[in-house]
């Protein structure tokens, strides 16, 4: 399975599944109707706003989104593929290229109506909750909103969040972690989920841990509260992670921990000199040695 932008190339597969979904979404009852929506997806397309998914070349799933209005506009799964988690998937790939700093809204059916009881599971099952109701196309509806402010504790609001980093698509779950990481140099805007991201350091997916090792240290000088403390046992566990890649970006993310928070630098220099590295074949082992060697001339320099 293939998450994507789409192009004008899945332009007909897109369009062949719209037109077997059609009759769950009012508006799209007659052929000109369907004519006016592939203008619509055309346009989206031409802005980067479609994703879907491919399956052996096929479009099994569509999604429109507005990252101008952070409105989520059309979403369709092919019945044969349901429950895959593709709309999740594909949720997870446009999220990032939406400003997080604003809702996020989209319109479903109502309470009561069988049809829309899927969708409206789906939607709260990752974050979002009911909002107004209105109208469209003369059919009844009600707006859902994913919040992305801030609660009562201060913390950002955003439901979700474990979902788009621990992501089957890489690519977007990657994105979204380097956006995270880039703002956390810049402010403590997203230490209030520091325990969240602790949590991943135990993921079964090497490529979770490496976020979430990247992102903890992103945040270390932001920890006032002495979070570090409680979790740095498992963070040093990770020199001799089963992945050599995560041992790695492991180490240096250490280095960047020690420079923020030098108390913690004794108990990290311990561990680094302690690593037993024998697991390591190939050119693999040498590579965490020489990271191993430069964290701890950084972190002896700063003592």
């Amino acid at each position: 399975m293939e998450i994507k932008l789409g192009t004008p190339r899945e332009l007909e597969s897109w369009m062949a599944l719209v037109t077997a979904v059609k009759d769950a979404f009012p508006g799209l009852e007659t052929r000109e109707a369907l004519e006016a929506h592939r203008e619509t997806v055309q346009a989206f397309m031409d802005r980067g706003g479609a994703v879907c998914a491919l399956a052996e070349g096929r479009v099994v799933g569509v999604l429109l989104f507005s990252a101008e209005e952070n409105v989520l506009c059309f979403l369709a799964v092919d019945p044969a593929f349901r429950r895959q988690h593709i709309a999740a998937d594909m949720l997870s790939f446009a999220l990032p290229l939406m400003d997080l700093k604003r809702d996020v809204t989209v319109t479903t059916y109502r309470e009561g109506d069988p049809a829309g009881a899927p969708a409206r599971a789906f939607y709260q099952s990752i974050g979002f909750s009911e909002g107004k109701l209105t109208e469209e196309f003369g059919s009844p509806v009600q707006e859902f909103v994913l919040h992305w402010d801030e609660n009562e504790d201060g913390a950002r609001n955003e439901p979700g969040l474990v979902d788009i980093l621990t992501s089957k698509d890489d690519k977007s779950a990657c994105a979204f972690a380097d956006q995270i990481i880039a703002e956390s140099r810049e402010s403590d805007a997203w230490y209030a989920h520091f325990d969240a991201f602790a949590a991943l350091l135990d993921h079964p997916k090497s490529l979770v841990r490496n976020r979430a090792l990247t992102i903890l240290a992103a945040n270390a000088p932001w920890d006032k509260e002495d979070r570090f403390a409680l979790i740095l046992p498992a963070f040093l566990a990770h020199i001799t992670d089963e992945k050599p890649i995560t041992a790695r970006q492991c180490v240096k993310a250490l280095a960047q921990v020690g420079q923020a928070q030098p108390q913690y630098i004794p108990m990290i220099l311990s561990a680094l000199r302690k690593a037993d590295l024998s697991k390591y074949r190939g050119s693999m082992r040498p590579l965490i040695e020489k990271d191993i060697a430069e964290t701890a001339r950084i972190l002896t320099a700063s003592l």
